[in-house]
């Protein structure tokens, strides 16, 4: 009875939901309506005679995961209990202890300790290795799952068993959860010749403020500057407004900065720099590798068409995909690719083209540059 009422509201929700979005062509379409109807008869016909009696939430999960795989790898479902991943990656905020750790063995070392944190706080020291987390032994767990253990509800305690090198073992210390703040910025100094550098790790909410601080605070030490060198190496992407807002230092405001299409080539939304502008005659140099990608070559490939900044390094990685997500019933969301970013001279920045693939399902690796003449 318990399956066969789940079974009906799951497919009531799910009926009412695709008529819902897909409108009038939930009932025309006639292509749509038997694959939906499929999907149903499956899922159905698993819950009620599969010998193991499935769990439907683990099974649900499996098959809305192996639906997106056909997609591009930046389309995902994200479950509530993964919510903070995704909070982490757009803010750059999330609640734990504030430790940076790796593999060590068959356990998990604490690499580093952020300072103000409640790691630092309750003691604990680099190079401790992390036996237990309230009582549960860690021999073989990945750090991934360590680290989602440290994390948690704001305010939470949680009690660590550590082994310290050259000293105690089975050293049990409290850490009270409180809210971690990464900086954006990773490191900024001057330079010799009177050079700025300015080390930016991601784009999360407020990096560009922290890059304009970053260099106030170097320009207002000693003589003025002659340049500025800005690290974008490593620098995965992020808030797509950020990188926005970040090319706005250095360019006239009104400037154009990135084209956002989406599958509507009619529907554009152009993306134009803002603000006071307050570094545009600072020469600049912005430092890439492979590593560099989305919001990272949205600033040097903008920076570069606009003739404003010299670009060093290596090809970027070629990710020019904007993600949009969407709640879902539950507390989940889903990350789906809505659109495609281009730069100034009309560059697409997306280099593997994930809709097309050959009968073996290979996608092709071919940058925009290489397929048409751009200018600056």
């Amino acid at each position: 009875m318990r399956i066969k009422k789940y079974l009906f509201v799951t497919l009531v929700t799910l009926a009412c939901g695709g008529a819902a979005f897909f409108g009038i062509s939930a009932y025309t379409d006639h292509d749509l309506t038997k694959n939906l109807e499929t999907l149903f008869a499956v899922f159905r016909d698993a819950m009620l005679m599969d010998v193991d009696e499935p769990d439907p939430e683990q099974l649900t999960n499996a098959g809305i995961v192996g639906m997106l795989k056909i997609l591009d790898p930046y389309t995902e479902y994200i479950p509530e209990s993964s919510k903070e991943t995704l909070e982490f990656i757009t803010t750059g905020e999330y609640a734990g202890i504030g430790a940076l750790i790796q593999k060590a063995g068959n356990y998990t070392q604490v690499a580093q300790i952020y300072e103000n944190t409640p790691a630092a706080r309750a003691g604990v020291k680099t190079g401790d290795t992390i036996i237990m987390i309230d009582g549960l032994d860690l021999k073989g767990v990945s750090v991934t799952e360590v680290s989602a253990k440290l994390k948690g509800k704001e305010n939470s305690v949680l009690k660590l068993t550590i082994n310290r090198p050259y000293g105690k073992t089975g050293l049990e210390l409290k850490v009270k959860r409180a809210r971690i703040q990464i900086p954006a910025v990773a490191y900024s100094t001057r330079l010799k010749n009177d050079l700025g550098y300015v080390n930016l790790s991601g784009f999360t909410t407020g990096c560009a403020k922290e890059v304009r601080q970053a260099i106030e605070n170097i320009r207002g030490k000693g003589e003025p500057l002659k340049g500025l060198v800005l690290d974008l190496r490593g620098n995965t992407g992020g808030l797509l407004n950020e990188a926005v807002e970040l090319v706005s230092l250095f360019v006239s405001s009104g400037t154009k900065v990135a084209d956002v299409k989406g599958r509507n080539p009619e529907q554009v939304n152009t993306l134009y720099a803002s603000g006071e502008s307050p570094f545009r005659d600072l020469p600049l140099v912005v430092l890439v590798n492979r590593e560099s990608a989305s919001s990272s070559e949205v600033v040097a490939g903008a920076l570069q068409d606009l003739d404003r900044a010299v670009i060093i390094g290596e090809q970027t990685f070629g990710k020019g995909l904007v993600q949009t997500t969407r709640p879902l019933p539950h507390g989940g969301v889903f990350k789906i690719t809505t659109a495609k970013y281009y730069i100034p001279s009309g560059r697409c920045i997306q280099a593997i083209d994930y809709a097309h693939r050959d009968q073996n399902g290979t996608i092709e690796y071919i940058p925009d540059s290489l397929m048409r003449e751009f200018k600056t």
